[in-house]
């Protein structure tokens, strides 16, 4: 954990009559299990065998009122998010002006509610187009590509309604068709099952969801909408709160020990792409301890096992950020991305590629798993 992190989870846990009212109301009001802790208490079932969830579905409506389906995941609001059940992300809230309350730019769509509750959304998704990526000679990146789903000229799955509150709120189904690696959808019971994928945070693996991504073939892969206006939210390569960045940073892996006989060490696009499953990408934050840091708009920021390390037979599977940042300090990773224009992230010291993805984490798993 680095010391920024520690200074802002250290001004949330002050003494009760060192802070005012509004800040003495924990919003971390997890579920937990023997094996898992849930972070998103709204989700009506989990199931680690097929790794999936189950999430209440709401109905909203697209700009010419056709009826859209969605979910909610996490919020602004520590009271919204209490009370319906989400992650509180304080940093959504740096997608609005504070004065105005709307959008700063397309990152978050503006939705009204009508006096029946219902959503209309700015922008929605076209849902028909066949997915398919075609990996490379190494796995990573694809010859060829093309996500599933493609968000429209207006669509963010970050939405507010003008009150000061910025919900994630991704559309998983309209009258195009369905989301990618939504396994069931009940539109009588008001409910979807969607998959689940690990990734790892300080020595423990996460699972969470693959909602989005600004980048069209990381959205062909992992089965979201591709949605180009998550990339103009603000703070590419920063991480903090305090400077107003809504990101937080994810490591992907490149070039990690891949096989579907590794069970216990595989990680990496590379391995991913080549069909031998998760991943495991590296994740900077987790909505625990209320850490204000947190954020499902993760800022793409690859790393890559350098040909000494190689060489010398250091790959293994990394766990923590921290861990990737003292790789990379020893020379044995480095940024896949070499592009000067685009901007280093100092806490890590690996170069952003980007792209962002929208990928809400719902549970934390207590013991590892492959």
């Amino acid at each position: 954990m680095n010391y920024r992190r520690i200074v802002a989870l250290l001004a949330f846990a002050m003494p009760l009559t060192m802070v005012p009212l509004s800040a003495q109301i924990s919003c971390r009001h997890p579920l937990e299990f023997p094996t898992y802790e849930q972070f998103v208490t709204s989700a009506i079932s989990v199931d680690l065998t097929a790794f999936t969830v189950t999430m209440p579905m709401f109905k909203g409506f697209d700009p010419q009122g056709n009826a859209v389906y969605y979910i909610v995941t996490d919020s602004s609001d520590c009271h919204d998010a209490t009370m319906r059940g989400l992650n509180h992300v304080p940093k959504l809230a740096l997608l609005i002006d504070p004065v105005t309350k709307l959008p700063k730019n397309k990152s978050a769509q503006l939705a009204t509610r009508d006096t029946q509750g219902f959503l209309h959304f700015s922008g929605t998704v076209d849902f028909s187009p066949i997915r398919y990526y075609v990996p490379g000679p190494q796995g990573f990146p694809a010859t060829s590509y093309q996500p599933g789903s493609v968000g429209d000229a207006n669509y963010s799955p970050f939405v507010t309604t003008g009150d000061g509150i910025v919900f994630n709120a991704p559309q998983v189904a309209n009258g195009t068709g369905i989301k990618d690696f939504v396994y069931s959808i009940d539109y009588t019971k008001m409910t979807v099952t969607l998959q689940l994928v690990h990734g790892v945070y300080d020595g423990k693996f996460l699972m969470y969801l693959r909602m989005e991504s600004s980048d069209p073939m990381v959205a062909a892969f992992e089965g979201g909408a591709y949605a180009p206006n998550m990339e103009l939210a603000p703070g590419l390569g920063d991480r903090f709160f305090a400077d107003g960045s809504p990101r937080q940073v994810i490591l992907p892996v490149v070039n990690g020990i891949w096989g579907i006989d590794h069970p216990d060490t595989r990680q990496g696009l590379n391995s991913g792409f080549r069909g031998d499953g998760d991943p495991f990408n590296i994740l900077g934050a987790v909505p625990i301890f209320d850490d204000p840091e947190y954020s499902p708009l993760w800022d793409l920021t690859p790393v890559l096992w350098t040909d000494s390390a190689v060489k010398a037979g250091l790959v293994k599977r990394v766990t923590s950020d921290t861990d990737a940042a003292a790789l990379v300090a020893a020379g044995n990773m480095t940024s896949l991305s070499t592009d000067p224009s685009l901007p280093v992230n100092t806490d890590v010291n690996v170069r952003a590629l980007g792209g962002l993805s929208n990928c809400p984490v719902i549970l934390r798993l207590w013991t590892p798993l492959p």
